[in-house]
């Protein structure tokens, strides 16, 4: 899994045994306990609190974010424990945080071949990166993967974050009093979930919509749609799709002022749109239909079934139910945090 760890923790194979994942419906904090199952808590902000992007600012209610982030993660966090001769030993204040796809971008590159030296392979996909995102790249916290190799050359997962924008989330963190020692995207923090057998996951995320298809831990596309343009304009960052496929975007928004029904019915349909291309792709690719997709978000996978209507497809929740010592948290929100665990 993908992964940025700081210079502070070089040593680090394992993930924090506690997870945070920040999106604008809230923060929903998560630790795997012996007793009880997954601790979970969630606190809720209001909708104009975090509009997740590649540009600074991200968080515009810092003080109600911040004591979200602080009343989800102290819920759950380990506390100290007594040791002999009056002395405590502190808790561990390491945790994975996990981001919205929309503060990163998420591409599949190929190459002839890629230097196995750090320093030279970092430099030849920054270098790549210059044309296909729209920040600056130098500065920008870069990590990959191989996702396969063979006569055709690799192809490399490519995960890039503007530093500033890693910064604002991580200071949110260090204000609450932990230490962010791994970062995720939100999808690709709950991929590990995903089983042998190749699997389609939607993930709503405030006004983000990510698909991916994965076959086993090879991820084969990764597609977020972003609604969030003030202008009524959407824009879609693809990774692995062929353009034969990609729709013309924007489809059905229009470039002026709009109600708030209407922008719901549009994005409604503008997430039907990037389904069905997804489950085109996904026969596409694999020679075969896709039965079931596996969603992430807010609400319930019921309501998201009804939302996109007669398709063929099961909507189901990815990953085991997991044992929780309350009902506050919809299951279709935990996929992330329960991901980021698994190794913890």
């Amino acid at each position: 899994m993908l992964e940025w760890l700081p210079r502070v923790f070089p040593g680090i194979t394992l993930r924090p045994a506690l997870a945070c994942e920040i999106t604008p419906y809230g923060v929903l904090a998560a630790r795997q306990d012996s007793t009880v199952g997954l601790a979970t808590q969630f606190a809720p902000l209001t909708s104009t609190a975090l509009q997740p992007s590649v540009k600074t600012p991200n968080v515009l209610d810092r003080a109600q974010v911040a004591a979200a982030l602080r009343a989800a993660i102290s819920a759950v966090a380990e506390r100290g424990r007594p040791l002999p001769g009056g002395r405590n030993l502190p808790a561990n204040r390491a945790l994975t945080l996990i981001v919205p796809d929309a503060t990163v971008r998420v591409l599949l590159l190929d190459f002839d071949a890629l230097p196995s030296k750090r320093a030279e392979a970092l430099s030849i996909l920054r270098f790549r990166l210059r044309k296909l995102v729209p920040f600056e790249t130098e500065e920008a916290n870069v990590t990959w993967q191989t996702m396969g190799t063979g006569p055709e050359g690799v192809r490399v997962l490519t995960v890039i974050m503007p530093r500033e924008v890693l910064l604002e989330y991580e200071g949110l963190v260090r204000e609450a009093g932990f230490i962010p020692g791994v970062v995720l995207p939100s999808t690709l923090a709950a991929t590990p979930l995903v089983g042998a057998e190749p699997t389609l996951v939607v993930n709503h995320n405030g006004t983000t919509l990510t698909t991916a298809i994965l076959r086993g831990p090879e991820l084969l596309l990764h597609r977020a749609l972003d609604f969030s343009g003030l202008d009524g304009e959407t824009s879609a960052v693809e990774a692995g799709m062929p353009s034969t496929l990609a729709p013309n975007l924007p489809s059905t928004l229009a470039r002026l002022p709009r109600s708030s029904e209407l922008r719901a019915r549009e994005e409604a349909e503008d997430i039907r749109q990037s389904v069905s291309v997804a489950l085109a792709y996904f026969e596409d690719t694999l020679a075969t239909v896709a039965t079931e997709l596996f969603y992430i978000g807010a609400g319930t996978v019921e309501a998201f079934q009804s939302m996109l209507g007669d398709t063929g497809v099961a909507v189901r929740n990815l990953g085991p139910a997991p044992e929780l010592p309350s009902r506050t948290v919809p299951r279709s929100l935990l996929a992330p945090v329960t991901g980021a665990l698994l190794n913890a």
